[in-house]
């Protein structure tokens, strides 16, 4: 990228790898395998204060969530999480898809110069067709039951250049973990793609979201939390859109791992240290 950090690579069997920088391009937020970085995204909310960064990041949902949509009061990760309110109406999207396959200019072969084709050097998601995965997580303070609520619903829409609009509304499902939900889908991007619109509306209550994700259904993604200002390690986020959480004292050692599974969240490692008393 810009600053010198890889963000794509390919092996010698043509499988391709590829990370997320974030932070304001300080730290990896995100890593996939079997995947291109046009391909993959995600959100976590945590580094949004990193501005002007934000204009240019991957992947994000804007500065009007920058200005009335970001909340300290809850989170899935990290210390901040996305606010929809009864009477928000959240868009976020992207068009100028370019074809994988493009005709270069007429160059003759032993010149010195490198034609770079415009998918190469996108700022920001843009998936080809294909089968792909969408998850996050959402919490609605309003109700406790610890099954599917229907709320906090989430319009993904694509849209061809032919003007056919093919959407998919994801609802959360399967049991809560501390009150949170995770939403999770299977679905397709369609061939002669023009652009994508995430929309997020709950009419008649407030819901939060946290860590968006969006990767091809055959590569594994992994996801990472930062506090953003100590800049430690808070959470890292598995191939399911699951959690492992790093605590630390007030030192910045850390003393507690803790991971999140369906059944809840259960301490997996604990550790002190002190001086002894002479």
């Amino acid at each position: 990228d810009k600053a010198g950090e890889e963000i794509e690579s390919v092996d010698a069997l043509g499988i391709f790898s590829t990370s997320l920088i974030g932070y304001a391009k300080g730290l990896v937020k995100a890593v996939a395998s079997n995947a291109r970085r046009r391909q993959v995204a995600y959100d976590g909310f945590e580094d949004y204060n990193y501005y002007p960064i934000l204009r240019k990041e991957h992947f994000n949902m804007g500065d009007t969530v920058k200005k009335y949509n970001l909340t300290d009061s809850i989170s899935h990760t990290g210390l901040y999480s996305l606010k929809v309110g009864p009477a928000d109406y959240l868009i976020n999207g992207k068009g100028a898809f370019f074809p994988e396959k493009e005709t270069p200019p007429n160059v003759p072969l032993n010149s010195r110069y490198y034609y770079l084709m415009p998918n190469e050097i996108l700022e920001h998601f843009s998936p080809d067709s294909g089968k792909y995965v969408f998850s996050a997580w959402c919490y609605d303070p309003s109700n406790k039951r610890t099954t599917n609520n229907n709320f906090g619903n989430i319009v993904l829409q694509f849209v061809k250049k032919n003007g056919q609009v093919i959407s998919y509304e994801i609802s959360p499902s399967g049991l809560k973990v501390e009150g949170w939900q995770r939403m999770y889908k299977v679905l397709t991007v369609p061939n002669d793609l023009d652009c994508y619109k995430i929309i997020v509306h709950n009419p008649g209550k407030t819901v939060f979201y946290d860590d968006f994700r969006f990767h091809p259904y055959l590569s594994g993604m992994k996801s990472f939390v930062y506090n953003p200002f100590s800049l430690r390690l808070m959470a890292e986020l598995d191939d399911n859109n699951y959690a492992t959480f790093y605590e630390y004292d007030l030192e910045g050692r850390l003393v507690r791992i803790k991971r999140e599974t369906e059944r809840g969240i259960m301490t997996i490692q604990e550790s002190r240290t002190g001086i002894k008393k002479q």
